[in-house]
């Protein structure tokens, strides 16, 4: 009879053959991508994208395609338009300093986005703000939450006569 085989990779140690167990390798391959390109980033010498954040880098399934969110800086007056443009003639340099270092075959191809998470998430405070303020006003005028000013106090429903 012949020997039994281990599950798993011949001479291969269970910390490299599965490293990271439990997270998707396209999670981890996410994780290096961002901080990879965070790095290179830093190296581009055009002044549209110094200081320009990666919010978020999402691959697809198969490694091919990235898709990078990024925004300018709060403190830079930069045109997502401008941002998004410089980063697209500087992507087939990115990508491959980003490829050198990531042990993949193909590095991925590099989509960039602007990301306006930012700039909803204060159109939404200010919008609460401004809610706020005419509760305020509300409240001041001496209602109640849930009263009517009588001026505004709806009219009698049609079919019933009013007494003379």
């Amino acid at each position: 009879m012949g020997r039994k085989r281990r599950k798993g990779k011949a001479g291969m140690l269970p910390e490299v053959a599965a490293p990271s167990r439990g997270v998707p390798r396209r999670l981890r391959v996410e994780r290096d991508l961002h901080e990879r390109l965070a790095v290179a980033l830093r190296h581009l010498r055009d002044n549209r994208v110094n200081g320009a954040v990666i919010t978020r880098v999402e691959l697809t399934d198969d490694l091919a395609f990235a898709r990078i969110y990024v925004r300018s800086p709060l403190d830079q007056d930069v045109e997502p338009k401008a941002l998004i443009h410089t980063l697209k003639l500087a992507s087939s340099r990115l990508r491959r300093e980003v490829g050198r270092g990531m042990a993949l075959r193909k590095a991925p191809e590099l989509r960039f986005i602007h990301d306006s998470g930012l700039e909803a998430a204060e159109r939404v405070e200010a919008l609460l703000e401004e809610i706020r303020q005419d509760d305020e006003v509300e409240t001041d005028d001496g209602l109640e939450d849930g009263d009517t000013p009588r001026s505004e106090a709806p009219a009698e429903p049609a079919g019933i006569a009013s007494e003379p």
